[in-house]
């Protein structure tokens, strides 16, 4: 067939028909949308960590069984209620003291239990060096309203000395919502790395190299 010269040029020029697009899952969309999420739970997450009431402050000494002692009446008044506790103390040079919190119901009795090693480390090694952990924090939920008591005590080396505990009230349990946030935001980069291949590429670049 033959084409005048005008003809010959459209017809070379004009791309071909594409076929209509179907719609379908927007992966950058999804994965900004799970940013936002994750950004957001981990602003809640910080607003639950506020401090509302401070409910015990003592300093004290173990006694001969390691007791050292016992904070309360803490009341709880509504259910799941979240608290933080901070606890400091004195360890000696190369001694340690394991520290637990054991909570107590109304009637005294356990409920659960939770502690940490603290311990003070020191030596020489091009030079002299030191290492210690004497102090911990946690936060702990009281799953139902009542009237509770938190035992501490110690099992050590040597008892600790000046042992400062505080207690103080949390507008809420902020870890749920911090692990919710983290999970999101990882999903999120999965999600941009599946559409962008940012990965892939950089690792098919290095390989070439």
């Amino acid at each position: 067939m033959a084409y005048t010269l005008s003809e010959r040029h459209k017809h070379i020029q004009q791309p071909p028909e594409q076929p209509p697009q179907q719609p379908g899952l927007n992966l950058g969309t999804l994965a900004s949308l799970f940013f936002v999420a994750g950004l957001v739970s981990l602003v809640t997450a910080w607003i639950f960590s506020f401090e509302t009431e401070r409910v015990y402050a003592t300093k004290a000494q173990p006694n001969n069984s390691g007791v050292f002692t016992e904070a309360g009446p803490i009341t709880v008044r509504k259910f799941n209620e979240a608290y933080h506790i901070e606890l400091e103390a004195y360890i000696g040079e190369m001694q340690w003291s394991f520290i637990e919190g054991e909570v107590l119901n109304a009637s005294k009795q356990s409920l659960f239990s939770f502690g940490e090693e603290l311990w003070h480390e020191t030596g020489y090694d091009e030079g002299h060096w030191r290492e210690q952990n004497n102090a911990f924090n946690m936060d702990i939920t009281f799953p139902n309203p009542g009237t509770y008591y938190i035992r501490f005590s110690s099992e050590s080396s040597q008892l600790p000395r000046n042992v400062k505990i505080k207690i103080t009230k949390r507008l809420g349990s902020s870890l749920p919502h911090f692990w919710f946030g983290i999970t999101l935001i990882i999903i999120g980069i999965l999600l941009n790395e599946v559409r962008n291949r940012t990965i892939s590429r950089v690792v098919g670049s290095l390989l070439e190299d």
